[in-house]
């Protein structure tokens, strides 16, 4: 029995001097202490292309040159902390999606326009209830179907939780994985070099598809131990995760995953100040000595 080929380790990162006098610079002003000077932590986007000489158009489909335009402006700029690439989708992935929700140079628009939101109703007014009481099934089966093409035939499936069948797992869902549509869609990830998939032989997910998903899955557990720090029911902590994930900066989700991470390990008790903040949200109450005086 052959063995599955290990994902390669990345090598350990080794902060220079001028690495930490960087980040502490940036922290010290997130922390409101005077930093030695004004840290620079842009979240440009068109800019970064502009001044390396590309187009928004190429930043999208040579991914290369957008890398190598970051590196750049970055340095040249003597930035503190680089942007994201955040709002720079890649160009190919959104074809072969299908994307419905964005326009975008180089595919449908100008080849230096920035991307274009397309306004449309992607969940219904009377959907609400729908979404609160499953939010996960409800953004599979309905939302992601609307927003791109090639996930339409997500809209085929019946509702997740019918799957926690053993039975249906081998009834049920061989089905609809056989259905020309799903099988479509599943050959466009593979296109993407996301998963390995042969018809019939089922599907697995490549080293780049696990990055992917280890990515996603890592900002999820940041966010839902975040909330559980502050008291938030597990349960609503775990499905607020799934919201907030996709909207916050890159930059806030590290140093989120630090805080979190330095509170899970650091070595001294917890923090009086944590304990303060439970007592306080389980009555009502200032604990003793907490509040500030008048």
């Amino acid at each position: 029995m052959s063995k599955s080929p290990q994902e390669p380790k990345a090598p350990l990162f080794e902060p220079s001097p001028e690495y930490r006098a960087r980040e502490k610079r940036f922290n010290d002003a997130v922390s409101l202490k005077r930093p030695d000077r004004v840290p620079i932590a842009t979240i440009a986007a068109s800019f970064m292309n502009r001044y390396a000489g590309i187009t928004d158009a190429e930043s999208l489909y040579d991914y290369e040159r957008t890398a190598e335009a970051w590196k750049y402006t970055t340095s040249t700029l003597n930035f503190d902390m680089t942007s994201s690439p955040m709002v720079k989708f890649p160009g190919r992935v959104m074809e072969l999606l299908g994307i419905k929700t964005f326009k975008w140079p180089g595919y449908n628009l100008n080849e230096n326009l920035n991307y274009q939101f397309v306004e449309k109703e992607y969940m219904l007014a009377d959907e609400y209830d729908e979404l609160l009481n499953d939010p996960s099934d409800f953004v599979i089966r309905k939302m992601m179907p609307r927003m791109a093409e090639a996930l339409e035939p997500l809209g085929m499936l019946t509702p997740l939780h019918w799957f926690s069948s053993g039975y249906s797992l081998l009834t049920a869902f061989p089905t609809f994985a056989g259905m020309p549509p799903i099988a479509e869609m599943l050959q466009k990830l593979a296109a993407r070099d996301l998963i390995t998939y042969r018809k019939y032989e089922g599907a697995e997910l490549t080293l780049e598809g696990r990055r992917v998903g280890r990515a996603v899955s890592e900002k999820h557990h940041t966010l839902c131990e975040l909330l559980k720090m502050m008291q938030v029911p597990e349960s609503i902590a775990d499905r607020d995760a799934c919201t907030m994930e996709h909207n916050l900066n890159p930059v806030t989700i590290l140093q989120l995953k630090k805080f979190v991470r330095f509170m899970q390990e650091c070595p001294e008790p917890v923090p009086r100040w944590l304990e303060h903040f439970k007592e306080y949200s389980q009555t009502g109450t200032f604990p003793q000595g907490c509040r500030r005086p008048e």
